[in-house]
């Protein structure tokens, strides 16, 4: 359900550590667009044809402006899209994708990213890897969404060794990153934390353990709010300037219109003068994932900006959130 959050609480009492000077890193950004199964706040893309080729020129739209702006997208798609995609995408349809299903064509024409994200009400993560398989596309390994709390769901947990799908009980699926943790109807504890760590549990989601397999990718506010804020913190020495920060824009994919397109757009260009410095890198959510593991394996950076549950422990590298409040006033609204 589309809702605005207004106001995240302010986690820390303890003192940020000034730091010195060190080797600098990139805040590590990403689009990311969600569509969802159908209900009454969310469109039937498979029982409504026309809906669904008005929105296909939206995407289409959306990511050819993506592109050309050097920004990058993680399409994260449910089974009623897929199924609508494998269902209309043919004949003189796809003949403005170069001969491919859109699904298709945003990864191999635009180089772009496709996750599997679900509510897992009929069709489970496996099952819907397995539905963006039947495009032409291998799935990432990225879980596009998930509840974390409260933590005796196991929503996450069960990724650890991988899923057999429900619909398609031969096909398995291993995620290897996570992003997007949320709560049941989103609400003031849905993640907002900039950074990468491996959960220890579900109870200790923000302990990082390094001899987990799984890691978690932070989304931050989730909006075009907090990234520039972010930036201005490192240079000032509030963060560490070598840590590891991460941030997406998301964009619920109903609501691609002209305007929503514009608006993307122009914030693109304001991140421009970090990107041509090196203080921000657009990367999709499995790229950002290889350069840590690469290059920063076992050391956690998490700067939590959300409420965290009660007798949920934060890792002992937790840095004080630098953001007032993560607001989605007048943003693009947050939507799982």
């Amino acid at each position: 359900m589309l809702r605005a959050l207004y106001v995240v609480l302010i986690l820390f009492v303890i003192a940020a550590p000034v730091y010195g000077a060190g080797a600098y890193t990139p805040v590590y950004v990403n689009i990311v667009v969600h569509n969802e199964e159908p209900d009454d706040s969310h469109p039937d893309y498979l029982n409504n044809p026309l809906y669904y080729y008005n929105n296909r020129a939206a995407l289409r739209e959306f990511a050819l402006m993506i592109k050309s702006n050097g920004a990058v997208l993680n399409l994260q798609a449910d089974w009623n899209y897929l199924l609508a995609v494998a269902y209309y995408d043919v004949g003189d349809v796809v003949s403005d994708t170069n001969g491919k299903n859109i699904v298709r064509w945003l990864v191999e024409d635009l180089g772009f990213e496709v996750d599997p994200h679900t509510h897992e009400t009929v069709y489970n993560y496996a099952d819907v890897a397995y539905l963006i398989s039947q495009l032409g596309v291998t799935p990432s390994r990225n879980v596009g969404g998930f509840m974390y709390y409260p933590p005796e769901t196991g929503s996450w947990e069960k990724h650890t060794f991988g899923i057999y799908g429900l619909q398609f009980p031969l096909y398995f699926w291993q995620a290897d990153n996570l992003w997007g943790a949320a709560t049941y109807e989103h609400g003031l504890m849905d993640d907002t934390s900039f950074g990468v760590w491996k959960p220890k549990t579900g109870y200790g989601f923000y302990e990082h353990d390094p001899s987990q397999r799984l890691l978690y990718i932070g989304g931050g506010c989730g909006s075009m709010y907090g990234i520039a804020d972010l930036i201005n913190v490192k240079d000032n020495g509030v963060l560490n300037p070598s840590g590891f920060y991460t941030a997406s824009i998301f964009v619920p994919q109903k609501m691609l219109d002209p305007l929503v397109i514009s608006t993307v757009s122009d914030y693109i260009l304001t991140l421009e003068p970090y990107v041509s410095v090196g203080k921000v890198q657009w990367m999709t959510l499995t790229q950002i994932a290889d350069i840590w593991r690469l290059n920063y394996a076992n050391t956690p950076s998490q700067v939590v900006c959300n409420k965290v549950p009660d007798g949920m422990p934060l890792d002992n590298s937790t840095e004080r959130c630098p953001i007032q409040s993560c607001s989605y006033v007048d943003q693009i609204q947050k939507n799982y």
